[in-house]
């Protein structure tokens, strides 16, 4: 089951704002309040979707266990409310490191 129609709230995505570069903790709660609400029963934007997911992924190397059709992300939203549980507890100890990268246009973070 993907999501439904998108939310008008929106969500900025990847390579957001100047301003978000600066700030990663706003892109973070960005994202992650974006995925709550999904969990939570919110309608949502599959594009949207993949591109939150894809920022915990890369940045936390946890995987959400969200299966992949050949339509976009499979929606189970008690596998993402335990993924966004582990990236929760990865941002209680790392959140502090994350870093705009400009070479890259990625955000990373020291993770050991």
């Amino acid at each position: 089951m993907g999501c439904a129609r998108p939310d008008p709230r929106g969500i900025v995505l990847e390579n957001g704002s100047a301003s978000q570069q600066q700030d990663p903790s706003r892109t973070w709660t960005k994202y992650r309040e974006f995925l709550g609400g999904v969990a939570d029963g919110a309608k949502c934007d599959e594009y949207q979707l993949a591109q939150a997911v894809r920022f915990f992924e890369d940045l936390t190397k946890i995987r959400s266990g969200l299966e992949m059709s050949a339509l976009g992300l499979i929606l189970d939203r008690p596998k993402l409310q335990e993924a966004l549980a582990k990236w929760d507890e990865w941002y209680s100890r790392h959140g502090a490191s994350i870093r705009w990268d400009p070479n890259t246009h990625r955000y990373t973070a020291d993770s050991s």
